[in-house]
């Protein structure tokens, strides 16, 4: 398992971020590995972290780099929040980063998201 490395963005300094958020990457999975679905308050209360750091490292957790592993996530019972588990690790191929979109074929359109 990898959750050591460097993270992505532009405000991301080797020097002064990798400890730190490789050390609450492993609180994160810790907390969400014990199985069972997880909400935002069970999360910062098991790791100390905030909603928006927790929520970072498992969109990391998700990358390749990082071990590519499957989160899920699903409408809690509380309107307007939602529950998050660890499914394991993700069986597709990953998707690579920073890819331009297909140009259509002659004839057709490309649907902008």
């Amino acid at each position: 398992m990898t959750l050591d490395g460097d993270r992505d963005g532009h405000t991301y300094s080797h020097d002064e971020d990798y400890l730190r958020l490789n050390r609450q990457a492993k609180r994160v999975f810790d907390a969400i590995a014990g199985g069972g679905w997880h909400g935002r308050g069970r999360l910062e209360r098991k790791t100390g972290d905030n909603w928006a750091s927790i929520s970072a490292r498992l969109r990391d957790f998700r990358k390749a780099k990082f071990g590519g592993w499957l989160i899920m996530r699903k409408r809690s019972e509380i309107p307007g929040l939602f529950v998050y588990r660890l499914a394991g690790k993700n069986q597709l191929p990953p998707i690579p980063e920073h890819t331009e979109p297909e140009s259509p074929l002659p004839g057709q359109t490309r649907l902008i998201p």
